[in-house]
């Protein structure tokens, strides 16, 4: 998987830097999503990254709309029955595939380093099944969440075709069906068309 990403992050900047030097209308980002690291005392310490990209499109020399998508693993709890009606609760490891759509205002025109705060929401396709548990009756979480969030963060122009990204989001709703945190940190290396 990293050499795939290598392999295209070499093949974009090269067709980046190839483009006629115009005032970048698109961005393409691949990032790193809310690096987490988690203790457990039967598996050790296990490291986790969601690993995403981005597109931005400047709709003017401050304003863009911009969107990210990434996969990113997540421990759900859902609460289950067993055939007398108590509750119980259980947990496992999913996948996860937010979509965050924000609108972003940039401060700063021709900067190198250009801050952005925006709002927008973010949505997730949440279809996970229980694992089958002796004596109880699973259930389904199905259905998309859609909730909203601020963002903030940074642009650094090492290039004017490649950049550095640094975001935050935070939900402003409570996102514990998803599975997925609050806030939602992310790095990772621009391509400007």
């Amino acid at each position: 998987m990293t050499r795939y990403l290598i392999c295209a992050a070499g093949v974009s900047l090269v067709f980046a830097c190839a483009v006629q030097a115009q005032e970048s209308k698109i961005a393409v980002s691949v990032l790193a999503i809310s690096p987490q690291t988690s203790d457990s005392e039967t598996g050790g310490t296990r490291r986790d990254v969601a690993w995403g990209a981005g597109l931005e499109v400047k709709t003017s020399s401050r304003f863009s709309l911009a969107g990210q998508y990434s996969s990113q693993r997540t421990v759900v709890t859902h609460w289950v029955t067993n055939q007398n009606g108590q509750f119980f609760a259980t947990t496992h490891r999913a996948s996860l595939h937010p979509i965050d759509i924000t609108g972003r205002y940039r401060l700063g025109e021709n900067a190198r380093w250009r801050p952005y705060a925006g709002v927008g929401v973010r949505v997730v396709d949440l279809h996970v099944e229980t694992p089958p548990v002796p004596f109880m009756v699973a259930q389904t979480s199905n259905g998309w969440h859609v909730e909203p969030e601020v963002n903030v963060g940074v642009s650094y122009a090492m290039h004017p075709r490649v950049g550095l990204e640094f975001d935050a989001k935070y939900a402003l709703a409570d996102p514990h069906d998803t599975g997925l945190d609050k806030f939602r940190g992310s790095a990772g290396v621009s391509f400007h068309f």
